[in-house]
């Protein structure tokens, strides 16, 4: 039992008389509370960017509760997006809607190309407002010429909806390759 004892002498003693470990100890303290200081101040820091995320929330929110609910929007906006929805192609299921945009991809961009393929990648379905629609993705490519460019580009712009260019590759100067990938949306509809 005494022996304990007499190693916690020497390991006194020996930090008695050496400085040097003296102040390596030292510095070992100060890392350690500098390091407990850090963790901390970055705990607090996290802390306080919650609580303004929340602030700035709880001010939107009360914002939104004080302004007048405008039902003259809310009817244009519904009317509008009716409007929207009945340009939507439609198809009873999703395999009918996979075999319309094959056609309509063949349709709208197969005239312009030479050597082209079209392949069809999958469809997905979506749920919005207890509406479904298909998203069939196609991917296309052939070689286009130089004046067909900007018709093709046309027929993706924002007025049409239901089209959308997900990839696109076009090498105009070397052998007019195109390589583009589409998604076209259909909506369901029972009975065409």
């Amino acid at each position: 039992m005494k022996k304990p004892n007499l190693d916690s002498n020497k390991l006194t003693n020996e930090l008695k008389r050496t400085p040097r470990l003296q102040w390596l100890l030292l510095l070992v303290v100060w890392i350690l509370i500098l390091s407990a200081g850090k963790a901390l101040i970055d705990q607090i820091g996290n802390q306080k960017e919650d609580l303004n995320t929340q602030q700035r929330l709880l001010a939107r929110l009360t914002e939104s509760a004080n302004s007048p609910f405008n039902e003259e929007l809310l009817s244009s906006s519904q009317q509008h997006l009716a409007q929207l929805n009945k340009e939507i192609p439609t198809a009873v299921s999703g395999s009918v809607a996979e075999a319309k945009a094959l056609a309509d991809a063949e349709d709208l961009i197969g005239k312009k190309l030479i050597r082209k393929r079209l392949n069809l990648i999958g469809a997905e379905t979506i749920e919005a407002e207890k509406q479904h629609y298909w998203s069939v993705r196609i991917d296309i490519s052939g070689q286009l010429s130089d004046q067909d460019f900007v018709d093709l580009l046309s027929l993706f712009d924002a007025s049409v909806g239901h089209r959308r260019i997900a990839s696109f590759q076009y090498s105009p100067k070397a052998s007019n390759t195109l390589n583009m990938v589409i998604d076209l949306l259909y909506r369901y509809q029972e009975h065409e």
